[in-house]
Formats: structure tokens, sequence, C-alpha cells
């Protein structure tokens, strides 16, 4: 076993590393969490995984709530449903990024549900009239 977790190497590659043994899987959320902290995107975490898929996971797994950097830029159908299950689950974010339409409403639920959020970085976002009021005040 040690030899073979040695050739799934280099040692940040947690999703190959938590398909070998057990006592990894259980790890995996946490680990997985540090690597979002760093600055990691979620598309780069989990490739080939939907939006849904993705804040699937989020409700699943306790280690999120120590998530503070979440990047959910380039993964598509990322909407307002997302976005407000991502906030609900991860109180202490300080830096969100999303990409896609949301609405004002959900700017709402993130400044209200994330209090130490520093930066809000909007990516291809179509900004309403709304939007761009509540942005600039």
């Amino acid at each position: 076993l040690k030899t073979h977790i040695r050739s799934l190497s280099p040692a940040d590659d947690v999703l190959k590393q938590a398909r070998v043994s057990k006592s990894w899987q259980q790890v995996t959320p946490k680990a997985l969490v540090t690597k979002l902290n760093s600055g990691v995107s979620f598309k780069d975490v989990f490739p080939n995984k939907t939006a849904l898929e993705i804040v699937d996971w989020i409700e699943k797994n306790g280690a999120v709530r120590y998530l503070y950097h979440a990047d959910f830029s380039n993964i598509e159908n990322f909407n307002d449903h997302c976005i407000e299950k991502v906030v609900k689950n991860c109180p202490l974010l300080t830096h969100l990024t999303a990409s896609n339409t949301i609405s004002p409403s959900v700017l709402d639920t993130i400044l209200a549900s994330c209090p130490n959020l520093k930066t809000l970085h909007l990516v291809q976002v179509t900004l309403t009239p709304r939007l761009v009021e509540m942005l600039s005040s």
C-alpha cells in the first residue's frame, strides 16, 4: 500500500489518494477545504462535476464550514439556488468568486449570510440595473 501511495504523488493530489485508503476518505473533505482555501477553484478540484453535484458535496460535508475562499468561476449552471446553499453552509467566507447570472436578491443573501466577506468577484455576470445600483452604493 505504501508503494502504491508513493506512486500517486504529489502528496497534494488528495483525490487520487482518497481512492486508495478508507482513512484518506475520512480526511478528504478537510483536505479539500484546505486546498480550496489556498485559492484553488472548485472547477480545478472537481473538474467533472456539475454545479448541483458540487453543492451537494458542500451540503454533505461539515468541513466546509471552515471554507473561507470559494471560487466557482467557470462552473456552468452555478445559479442563485447554488449560491444560496453555499453561503448557508459556509458562513466564514471571506472571498467568493461566481460566474453566470445572479439576481439582486442573491446579492442581498450573500451579504447577509457572510458577514466576513471581503472580496466578491463576479465573473461574466449579467448586471441588471438593480445589481449595478446595489454595487455602487
